[in-house]
């Protein structure tokens, strides 16, 4: 894998988890850095909601050098 190219991510949910919304955390290197990650931290800037669509089937793209992690709660 070429870890300089964004990643296409398809994650099938349960069909009870169809219609949510979820928390995106993003994670960059930098945030490793400055110990964001080690903390549990992140600044509104790098949160968002995502919906799960009615089939259960969640869509993303991860960008190079970034972790991201779904939640149901806001952290």
């Amino acid at each position: 894998m070429d870890g300089s190219k964004s990643v296409s991510l398809s994650l099938q949910l349960p069909t009870e988890a169809s219609s949510i919304s979820l928390y995106r955390f993003t994670y960059t290197a930098g945030d490793a850095e400055r110990g964001v990650v080690a903390n549990c931290t992140l600044p509104k800037q790098g949160r968002a909601k995502v919906t799960v669509g009615s089939s259960g089937l969640l869509l993303d793209t991860v960008a190079p050098s970034t972790l991201v992690v779904y939640s149901e709660y806001l952290l």
